[in-house]
């Protein structure tokens, strides 16, 4: 079943067929894209995804069949779709030391690397992506040799920041540290900004100083922005930690956060063992943390809720502890019914015996489905196997 719409991250998963409005994918060869490429001075701009990337299927279905950025991608650029793990496409993975999906890739005609971008985009995004890779002052590698030569104007560290942190460079963090060095006044809406932007971990060279200047970011950023990227700074550097301990994580969160302390412990502790879940020695004590959290905190973002519920459908046979996933999930329905809630409803209501039920809330799932475009033949085939009980 297509899903697993997991803590505060929810990807859309969907095939299409490009528009003729949209972008364009030349099929050929690597070594016929780089001979083009030369011969029309453009650049190739290659969709480095996989098969299993629902993030791809998301920006097929929904970026690359944009008229505005097929009518920019086709007038600039060469244009190719490569899969990395077959063909060509596994060294050229190996070359351009695509670690993510989807990469995007902006090479000239001689092969080398000129721009890149991380993660999906949509259509707005997509298409400021391929204007800065189309302008030199933009260019990453343009901005990566301006740098290695001692660069360090202040509107130019800012600009190599920010598009450092975009592609995910693994020096974004020096550069944006570097820009900041240059700055008199660190309070200003502006810094502030930038500040925030580019810290995620307790280990970050600037979070001692969001956290001590706090109330002055609270007016730019908001209270609800800046204590959420604290709390997750406090979290993120834990989550990989297999002997992490809890006491410690929960002193750090009372701090600074004496009134909700306990919660983000808890919350904390659901979404830790959440990341381990495939592993059957930390199986219970995700689905007991859970239990527990959820039993005492309110939840009211339909995404989290579902994933949530479906997590429990695919980890526990529990009769009791599917009852609280269906509540859930139905919960979730209350808040925006769509195709991937009601299917998890549906999917949790079969295996609790509850046919009518699931019958129910199959075919709403069916429905929401087809208007959103989703590919619903799974949902199809639970429906028919309701049917046949």
């Amino acid at each position: 079943m297509k899903r697993l719409l997991l803590l505060g991250l929810v990807l859309a998963f969907s095939t299409s067929i490009f528009a003729q409005d949209g972008i364009q994918f030349n099929h050929g060869k690597w070594s016929e894209l780089l001979a083009t490429a030369k011969k029309e001075n453009k650049l190739i701009f290659v969709d480095a995804f996989t098969t299993w990337c629902g993030p791809c299927k998301w920006m097929a279905a929904n970026s690359f069949p944009d008229k505005s950025v097929g009518e920019f991608f086709n007038a600039t650029f060469i244009n190719a779709k490569i899969d990395m793990e077959k063909g060509e496409g596994k060294e050229l993975a190996k070359t351009f030391e695509v670690q993510a999906y989807p990469t995007l890739l902006f090479v000239n005609g001689d092969g080398e690397l000129v721009h890149r971008g991380v993660g999906a985009r949509n259509a707005e995004d997509l298409l400021a992506l391929g204007k800065d890779a189309n302008d030199p002052e933009k260019q990453l590698m343009s901005l990566v040799k301006r740098f290695e030569k001692g660069d360090r104007a202040p509107e130019f560290l800012k600009n190599y920041s920010k598009i450092a942190r975009s592609t995910g460079m693994p020096n974004a963090k020096a550069i944006a540290n570097a820009y900041l060095k240059t700055q008199e006044d660190l309070l200003t809406d502006e810094n502030m900004t930038f500040i925030f932007e580019n810290t995620a971990t307790i280990e970050d060279a600037y979070y001692g100083f969001m956290v001590k200047n706090r109330t002055s970011f609270y007016k730019t950023l908001t209270q609800e922005k800046v204590d959420n990227r604290i709390k997750s700074a406090i979290a993120r550097p834990m989550y990989r930690k297999e002997d992490v301990n809890f006491d410690n994580v929960h002193a750090a969160f009372k701090e600074i956060f004496p009134k909700d302390a306990n919660k983000y412990i808890a919350e904390f502790k659901m979404n830790y063992y959440g990341y381990r879940v495939r592993s059957p020695k930390f199986k219970q004590q995700y689905l007991d943390a859970t239990v527990s959290y959820m039993d005492k905190y309110s939840m009211d973002d339909w995404q989290v809720l579902n994933g949530i519920a479906w997590s429990f459908y695919e980890n526990t046979t529990d009769p009791g502890l599917l009852k609280k996933a269906c509540m859930w999930a139905e919960k979730s329905v209350k808040l925006e019914s769509n195709f991937y809630n009601n299917d998890t409803v549906a999917s949790i209501c079969l295996q609790l015996g509850k046919k009518r039920r699931a019958k129910k809330y199959a075919k709403r799932a069916i429905k929401h489905g087809k208007e959103a475009g989703e590919d619903v033949s799974a949902t199809e085939d639970l429906l028919e196997k309701i049917k046949a009980l």
